[in-house]
């Protein structure tokens, strides 16, 4: 996939997908993450302007976290279709723990647990209801503590 291909599917992902739309409500229009293509280096703008999400080029200045995303990764998950938010939560995180590390999605965050919530990113993980916490219980991450300890490790 080249550079082109890899920021149309970003695009058709994050400011087409129906589930992307809805999963995007509680997040507050001053986000900024840094989507990242693990392939090439280059790195877009997600930003939310009203209701929708929006891709563009180049990486933010300053920015809550950073998705570096391995082509293997944006397409199991944008290539997915479901109506259930906590079925592509899992989904997303799938992508982040698979063995083989050249496939592997990873995000760092750059912003403490605070600004998260009130930038609503917490909002999004609560709409994948029970799907969603069953997982990641099932994956050592049950309690909010847990969580906390996990966003810690990942502010690295």
């Amino acid at each position: 996939m080249d550079e082109a291909q890899f920021k149309e599917k970003l695009v058709l992902f994050f400011e087409r997908k129906p589930i992307c739309v809805e999963a995007a409500k509680p997040l507050k229009d001053s986000i900024s993450v840094e989507l990242r293509n693990a392939a090439s280096g280059v790195g877009y703008t997600l930003t939310k302007a009203g209701e929708r999400l929006r891709v563009s080029d180049g990486a933010p200045a300053e920015r809550e976290m950073v998705f570096t995303i391995t082509e293997a990764a944006l397409v199991h998950v944008a290539d997915f279709d479901t109506d259930d938010i906590g079925t592509y939560g899992i989904r997303v995180f799938e992508t982040m723990i698979w063995p083989e590390a050249s496939r592997r999605m990873r995000i760092a965050l750059k912003a403490g647990p605070i600004k998260l919530g009130f930038k609503g990113y917490f909002g999004v993980l609560m709409l994948g209801g029970k799907t969603i916490w069953k997982w990641l219980s099932l994956h050592g991450l049950g309690s909010l503590g847990k969580v906390k300890d996990a966003i810690k490790k990942l502010m690295g």
